[in-house]
């Protein structure tokens, strides 16, 4: 089945966009009195009407809108900015706003992804009604979500992960949110026992998943759906899960510039390194043969870039940098990202493998791996491990990597501090580290 197509009316901002806020309008006609979003923190419980209710309360949105207001607030900026053809841009909570000209964009656009830059300048993707909508279709077909099953939010709605997990099978697909916004465990337990009877949808990040498994608080009755994304979902970790709860964890990989890229259905913990599933509806997933990189091709992939005032078309294929091969059965098994390849001495390292070794030692919490241009020329980079752990102490950590590494792998330069921790998409960036 197609992603859906939409006409193109004028809006109070007088900007042609693709009325997302059509489909919003067909859903609350059809569910009026069922249960849309309830948010833990205040208890309030809003049916699709009622919803539709307070967004009609608002004024008529300015050219753009950034929401940045978690919970309700988000989810009502978004209505506002689809009713009223505001261009949307979303920002995490405290962030500022950007220097953007409406005008200065295609008409077709109504929404922007920010994301961080290597240079510290956000990366800006833009996004058309029809891009959108498919990255919802794809993402509610193939993990099969439903209105029955409600989604249980903690990760960032702002981030794309958020915004296409939560956010729009919310307003597009009646797929309700209960929205507690924080991960702690206690918050995660609050939650559950409010929902007793309810299955529900659990979409997170590694980190997230690690601290409610050993916290205790997870339910195979209750967490009907696991997913996880935005960082790698090691094999341990997802076998943990599964051997402690039950809970088989689903990676989810995936990528702001295209949405949705692969899934793991299996309903046993995967066993092969690098596995991230199959291709998700609607997504066809190539090898680049010069660069050995994923490329997608799919309805959801964004228009373009902005970078300074230079725009740049993706025409709908955009390619990773991350290093794959696709195997008969169309399991994508992915390597080392292209620029994060550590060189020594004509060998190429990879700081995945390190990363994977190390943070089962005991002691370690977290480490990213990297390498550095050396002062010896014909080495060309040493190989620098930051570590977060209490127990961590360079000659044991050696120790063990040396039994499972070759000697020029082995990280030349450690670097202990408490600093190293995931950010709240679960991730550590290794280029700011570096």
């Amino acid at each position: 089945m197609p992603c859906d197509g939409f006409d193109k009316p004028i809006y109070p901002c007088g900007v042609n966009v693709s009325p997302l806020y059509e489909k919003w309008e067909s859903l609350v006609s059809e569910n009026p009195d069922r249960m849309a979003l309830h948010v833990a923190e205040t208890g309030e419980k809003l049916t699709f009407a009622d919803l539709h209710n307070a967004l009609h309360q608002l004024p008529v949105a300015d050219s753009i809108t950034f929401p940045s207001e978690p919970g309700k607030a988000f989810i009502l900026e978004t209505l506002r900015s689809w009713k009223d053809g505001s261009l949307l841009c979303p920002l995490e909570s405290g962030a500022s706003e950007i220097p953007l000209q409406r005008e200065a964009l295609p008409e077709s656009i109504c929404h922007i992804k920010l994301t961080s830059g290597s240079t510290g300048e956000p990366k800006k993707i833009l996004f058309t009604p029809d891009q959108l909508a498919c990255d919802a279709d794809k993402i509610v077909r193939t993990m099969g979500l439903k209105p029955d099953q409600p989604n249980l939010g903690v990760i960032s709605l702002a981030h794309s992960y958020g915004f296409s997990n939560l956010v729009l099978p919310l307003l597009l697909h009646g797929i309700p949110l209960i929205w507690v916004g924080s991960p702690l465990p206690g918050m995660l337990r609050s939650a559950f026992r409010e929902w007793k009877e309810q299955v529900i949808a659990l979409p997170a990040v590694p980190a997230m998943w690690k601290a409610w498994i050993r916290s205790g608080i997870l339910s195979q009755e209750q967490v009907g759906l696991a997913i996880s994304a935005g960082a790698p979902l090691s094999l341990d970790l997802e076998q943990e899960a599964f051997s402690e709860t039950g809970i088989k964890i689903h990676n989810f990989y995936g990528s702001s510039e295209c949405g949705g890229i692969a899934y793991d259905d299996s309903p046993s913990p995967r066993t092969q390194p690098g596995h991230v599933g199959r291709a998700m509806a609607e997504t066809e997933l190539s090898v680049e043969q010069a660069a050995g990189c994923l490329q997608i091709k799919s309805p959801s992939v964004g228009w373009g870039t902005l970078t300074g005032e230079t725009l740049t078309e993706m025409n709908g294929v955009f390619s990773t940098s991350d290093q794959a091969r696709i195997e008969d059965n169309g399991s994508v098994i992915l390597g080392d990202r292209s620029d994060d390849i550590i060189h020594v001495a004509g060998r190429k390292v990879s700081p995945g493998k390190i990363e994977a070794i190390l943070s089962q030692c005991e002691g370690v919490n977290h480490c990213v791996v990297f390498g550095v241009k050396s002062r010896d020329a014909e080495r060309v980079q040493d190989i620098i491990a930051v570590v977060n752990g209490e127990l961590a102490d360079p000659d044991q950590l050696e120790a063990v990597l040396s039994k499972e590494l070759r000697t020029f792998e082995i990280p030349r330069k450690w670097w202990f501090t408490d600093a190293l921790v995931p950010d709240a998409r679960g991730k550590i960036s290794r280029s700011g580290w570096r």
